[in-house]
């Protein structure tokens, strides 16, 4: 996003070097063309992987470069680097539902989309010998995990309401939330936005306020 001319703070001369480096950065891996065309870990890549993280989703979790809330519907790369994923797993610091959520998966048939992979996560039994019930077990670094519930509820906030991450403070609400789930919920939205509402048996209801932010934030349909 770019940095609005007005942002307090700024110096003429942090904005010059700020900019300067963003000329460095080099354009995001990608490999194919047209519907065949897909995200990649690097411009150049070893014979094979030494660790287990899915690198060329980072452009989705944690960066947003790629989301449903900046291209909707029409963001089929990242979506064809999600389906192709060579790690799997879901427990610990691994970001599937985290991905799954800022791509706008929300179908309730899919094991892949966000629905599916924040429930599993859900249903994992705390560690043994804690006091608190969210403390869950060793999966990669170390027990209990802060990283398991972490992901999760990142998720969770995303798929009910999603940044656009434009200089208007759009955002997206429910991009992966199946009509399925009934649910209250009460979140901050960009620039001060409070966005409230409910879905009850796939009927949405909601508000924003102030009044005056309403018209930037967009409901999705229902996805089932």
């Amino acid at each position: 996003m770019a940095l609005p001319a007005d942002t307090a703070g700024i110096t003429a001369d942090q904005r010059a070097a700020w900019s300067a480096f963003s000329k460095t950065i080099p354009p995001v891996p990608s490999s194919g063309t047209g519907v065949n065309a897909t995200l990649e870990p690097g411009s150049k890549l070893p014979p094979k992987t030494s660790n287990s993280e899915n690198a060329e989703m980072y452009n989705v979790h944690p960066y947003r470069i790629f989301s449903a809330g900046k291209h909707g519907a029409d963001n089929t790369i990242e979506k064809t680097a999600f389906s192709k994923v060579r790690f799997k797993s879901n427990s610990g610091w691994c970001q599937l539902p985290a991905d799954a959520a800022i791509l706008g998966l929300g179908s309730l048939s899919d094991p892949m989309a966000a629905p599916q992979l924040v429930a599993s996560r859900a249903a994992v039994a705390p560690a043994a010998g804690y006091r608190f019930p969210a403390f869950m077990p060793h999966f990669q670094n170390y027990m209990p995990s802060a990283d398991h519930l972490g992901i999760f509820s990142g998720a969770v906030v995303n798929m009910l309401l999603l940044p656009a991450d434009d200089a208007a403070g759009s955002a997206v609400l429910l991009p992966a939330w199946p009509c399925g789930w009934d649910v209250d919920f009460k979140l901050a939205g960009p620039k001060q936005a409070v966005v409230t509402g409910s879905m009850k048996a796939g009927v949405l209801t909601w508000s924003v306020i102030p009044r005056a932010r309403a018209s930037f934030i967009t409901a999705a349909p229902c996805q089932k």
